[in-house]
């Protein structure tokens, strides 16, 4: 008889193998269970064949019975058969006894005893029966005695005594042995009594659905009823969606249900790391059991990450929020330290001027159009400065997720440099950022401020300069609901040398470290990035006019943003014939290479002037290709290349300028052409004193309407 042990999730084919080539017959040799019959058992029928030659002797086959589809594929089951050969030799005559079987509330099990052939004469034999897993006196009485056959008679049993002893258990087994016997010789010696338990029904173990907690899931198993015995149950793991190794930790093994017990657990470790914010399955399968029935084999976990998800949200935008209001500190102190000129300037007008060119629904931010202007002021003895810049940045990440948000900064320094080279200040910022996520079909705003104070000090040496800054931040961040301290530590600090500097060529080198960190209070998110820089340049002049330079940058970028390292080169040359009024200007840089995946960057720019700028004639031309005009520069929007538009445009201008009171005046005609639209500037500047301009420009865009831009700036 075969059956399954369990329910399948599909049709379940048992085939039988071993018997080809023996005396065995098979019929038939394929099973097939389904979810209908699954519990009904089905019959395999054996037939002896007649050996060719006999050799008297009995024969062993070893049937395989191996089963394949709905969950079933794998297992295999081994069934000894014992052909037992009843031809006797002329004149010899065996006796044998047979297995039985019985349940508890039978009372008695009866063991069948032969002689192979009927004889003329009495036939006796000895017997004794000893324990298996059943035990005499718990289990069934113990019995020795003399089996007699008289003349004629071939069949008789051995009757033994079977207890119901109203405990649960599982099927148990004794065997009853032959010896000495008379007037025959002995065949099978050794008969099995197998005992059922039908005290309530066999037991049966079933595996419940897990219950996931943060590192681990548990698999209840259940047993019914309670048994006297240890009741071992075998089992595995299996994926699903969830990958072993990945989501969670494969395991295999043996659960054991003490005596009297009625469940157990099987554990199985999860990987956090890996655990996905969609809901992935595993499943948990009981394989086989010796004492006990398998009711149910097969249960199922469904695991994802318990974090919240607007802690990992506040995580990532903390780490690039954070890594970008660094940036743009080291930024501002790096061109401090190398420029340092007096004077304010701001191109808020001019990106204001060609807003309307960028594509639709571009709406630049205040932070947008005030980044990268920047004061300065100086004491009449150069020893004390304050200044101040304003800086602009957007960043575009994916992790797990895609995270958009843009940074504002404005910052404040003032400092004071000693003779002998040495200079020390503080400087105040402040930073604002906004921006979203989206997960599918989650999807929000997130948003962070942060006020900072650093230190720094620098010195200058013979052909070098070196800084270093370090100081600390407090703000907020927010998500959805979710609003949270912020807690920022800063640490930097950059070099810049002439290697070689004569009048004819210049080699220069410059670097900077930046390290920051900080933490959210409410969710106790950690966030941190580190970047590190170092760049060359160099540049030449021939016969005081023709000046070309290239430059090269190599970073590293590192911490919970994205990571990888990248190469920048870039190179141009500026020509300046003041005699002819010429000036030109033509620059290219780009990223050649970058670990981090999809992250690009370069930019051509070209400017052609016949004229000077305040009298006389002036024509300028100005083509321009790429988001960046500089691999120092502030990655601010200084071209008034909106984000996400086409980023090639061509400026041209004419003007005529004439000695008005103490200063110039001149009419300027103008066109800007960019694969959005043309714009037409027509209009009048005015420098009526040094530090003083005025310009009025009517404006014509080729998709819009007319407008008027007028500008005013005042340098100090």
């Amino acid at each position: 008889m075969v059956r399954l042990l369990a329910q399948p999730s599909d049709p379940v084919t048992v085939v039988v193998r071993g018997h080809a080539g023996t005396d065995l017959g098979v019929s038939p040799t394929s099973l097939t269970f389904t979810a209908g019959n699954w519990d009904e058992s089905q019959t395999v029928h054996l037939t002896a064949q007649q050996e060719a030659t006999e050799d008297y002797t009995n024969d062993v086959v070893d049937l395989t019975l191996t089963a394949v589809g709905g969950g079933y594929d794998g297992e295999e089951e081994t069934v000894r058969v014992t052909i037992i050969d009843r031809d006797e030799r002329p004149g010899a005559v065996t006796i044998s006894i047979y297995d039985g079987q019985a349940g508890e509330s039978d009372g008695t099990l009866r063991l069948p005893i032969e002689l192979s052939r009927a004889v003329d004469r009495t036939v006796m034999v000895q017997y004794a029966s000893s324990d298996v897993e059943a035990e005499s006196v718990a289990d069934y009485v113990s019995s020795r005695g003399i089996v007699i056959f008289e003349p004629g008679a071939t069949r008789g049993a051995i009757a033994m005594t079977v207890i119901d002893n109203e405990v649960p258990e599982p099927t148990e087994t004794f065997v009853v042995r032959l010896s000495q016997a008379q007037g025959a010789t002995l065949g099978r010696s050794t008969g099995t009594g197998t005992i059922r338990d039908d005290d309530g029904g066999a037991a049966v173990v079933a595996v419940e659905d897990a219950e996931v907690l943060d590192e681990e899931v548990r698999f209840r198993v259940v047993l019914s009823p309670a048994q006297r015995v240890p009741v071992s149950v075998a089992y595995r793991t299996r994926d699903g969606t969830a990958k072993a190794g990945e989501d969670y930790e494969a395991a295999s093994g043996v659960v054991t249900l003490a005596a009297g017990t009625v469940e157990a657990m099987i554990t199985v470790g999860l990987l956090s790391g890996g655990l996905d914010w969609e809901a992935e399955t595993f499943t948990v399968h009981l394989v086989s059991s010796e004492e006990a029935e398998i009711a149910t084999a097969v249960a199922e976990a469904t695991i994802q990450s318990t974090k919240v998800l607007e802690e990992e949200i506040l995580a990532a935008y903390a780490a690039r929020f954070l890594r970008t209001s660094s940036a743009q500190v080291v930024e501002a102190l790096g061109d401090r330290f190398r420029f340092g000129a007096d004077g304010a300037a701001c191109a808020a007008g001019e990106r204001a001027e060609l807003a309307r060119l960028g594509p639709a629904g571009w709406d630049p931010s205040l932070g947008e159009l005030l980044g990268g202007c920047r004061m300065s002021a100086t004491s009449y003895d150069g020893a004390f400065r304050v200044w101040g810049r304003g800086a602009y940045r957007r960043f575009h990440g994916r992790d797990g997720w895609t995270l958009r948000g843009e940074v504002t900064t404005g910052m404040l320094g003032a400092d004071y440099q000693w003779h002998g080279g040495w200079l020390a200040g503080v400087l105040l910022s402040h930073s604002q950022g906004d921006g979203s996520f989206t997960l599918a079909p989650e999807s929000g705003e997130v948003s962070a401020g942060m006020t900072g104070v650093y230190p720094y000090v620098s010195y200058i040496g013979a052909g070098w300069e070196v800084w270093l800054s370090a100081g600390a931040g407090r703000g907020q961040a927010q998500v959805r609901a979710m609003k949270t301290d912020l807690a920022s530590w800063f640490g930097a600090m950059g070099v810049r040398g002439r290697w070689v500097s004569n009048g004819r060529i210049g080699l220069h080198y410059r670097g900077d470290v930046l390290v920051t960190e900080a933490e959210l209070t409410g969710p106790a998110v950690t966030a941190e990035a580190y970047r590190i820089r170092a760049g060359v340049e160099a540049h030449a002049r021939i016969r005081g006019r023709l000046r070309p330079y290239v430059e090269a940058l190599v970073r590293r970028d590192g911490g919970s943003a994205e990571t990888g390292t990248g190469l920048e080169v870039g190179g141009g040359v500026r020509v300046d014939y003041p005699a002819w009024g010429l000036k030109g200007d033509v620059h290219a840089q780009g990223l050649v290479m970058h670990t981090a995946d999809a992250f690009t960057e370069w930019g051509v720019s070209a400017l052609v002037q016949v004229g000077r700028r305040t009298e006389g004639m002036m024509v300028r031309v100005r083509p321009s290709w790429g988001p960046a005009r500089s691999m120092y520069g502030r990655q601010t929007i200084q071209d008034v290349v909106p984000v996400g538009a086409d980023a090639y445009r061509t400026e041209v201008e004419w003007g005529y300028g004439v000695p008005w009171k103490d200063g110039t005046a001149r009419s300027i005609v103008g066109v800007t052409q960019m694969s959005q639209g043309r714009v037409y500037r027509l209009g009048g500047e005015f420098h009526p004193a040094d530090p003083v301009s005025f310009s009025v420009f009517g404006l014509m865009h080729g998709q819009a309407t007319l407008g008027v831009n007028v500008r005013g700036m005042l340098q100090y």
